[in-house]
């Protein structure tokens, strides 16, 4: 069985495996994409309850110039900041329960998660949580838990161990693409058909990255019922293959709050204290 499982998984790997597509995040270009997003009728803009989600990438001492790293020191000072400004900092499972209308939240509630999977994540960010009795959600890119990944130039990621020690403090874990954080012809691989792509190779192609990503991460932990499209890109014929594949709810990037019965989280990318406290006061408080 163990045989024609990894038999399995490596016809699959073949079918996902597309040369000449930008990786992950790594080019600043890329963070065009994250502007081409698939707006949804759920929660609200502005003014009123809800519950604010955060999304942090790598975090590092040596953050400067990159606007997908956050220092510990800054993260550290942008959830002490959140904490006295009178925000309340939530589990990833007391959110869940929230989003499944089990449970209230105190107004102005937010929630951390951190997309890719990086090392820096763990060696820095978990112990500045840890230290503040905090968990995170986790969207890693699940193709570097592989001991055969593409090979990519790539900053370092996650170990299984790792993970596991992440789940078991408290982070829960969502999906984030095998290998599908890609950029192609200016847009996400995953999402959309490339050109001269019918739709069935592309409905292949998807699925594949999807089966593998959840046979790696369910290896790591419970079923997989969460996903992060990289860059926030959706297309209905994702979307489509992710609700066969058993994915509840989809982690895009909207400006605004969530609420109870929410399918589409919105999350808010965050590059520094001052933006965060700025556009968290506008959507709690309204214009």
């Amino acid at each position: 069985m163990r045989r024609l499982r990894f038999g399995f998984a490596s016809l699959l790997l073949c079918a996902v495996l597309l040369v000449g597509c930008r990786p992950e995040s790594t080019n600043v270009e890329l963070r065009d994409l994250t502007e081409t997003l698939v707006s949804h009728p759920a929660g609200q803009t502005a003014g009123g309850d809800g519950v604010a989600v955060l999304v942090f990438h790598e975090v590092s001492p040596s953050a400067a110039d990159d606007p997908w790293v956050i220092s510990p020191r800054e993260l550290a000072d942008l959830l002490d900041s959140l904490t006295s400004s009178g925000y309340t900092l939530v589990s990833p499972a007391d959110f869940l329960a929230y989003l499944e209308g089990e449970t209230t939240l105190p107004p102005r509630t937010v929630v951390i998660t951190f997309d890719d999977g990086y090392t820096g994540v763990y060696l820095h960010g978990y112990p500045v949580l840890r230290e503040r009795g905090l968990a995170a959600f986790l969207f890693p890119v699940a193709k570097w838990y592989s001991p055969y990944p593409r090979p990519e130039p790539a900053r370092p990621h996650l170990t299984a161990q790792q993970t596991r020690e992440l789940i078991a403090a408290g982070w829960i874990l969502g999906g984030h693409t095998y290998d599908g954080h890609r950029a192609c012809e200016g847009r996400s691989w995953i999402a959309w058909p490339l050109s001269g792509e019918s739709l069935g190779d592309y409905q292949a192609r998807a699925w594949a990255d999807i089966q593998l990503m959840k046979l790696e991460l369910e290896r790591l932990g419970p079923e997989l019922v969460d996903f992060a499209p990289p860059y926030g890109e959706l297309s209905p014929e994702l979307e489509a293959l992710l609700e066969q594949a058993g994915i509840r709810r989809l982690w895009i990037q909207e400006e605004r709050l969530n609420r109870p019965g929410e399918v589409y989280v919105a999350r808010l990318k965050m590059f520094s204290v001052e933006e965060a406290l700025a556009r968290l006061t506008a959507l709690f408080d309204g214009p």
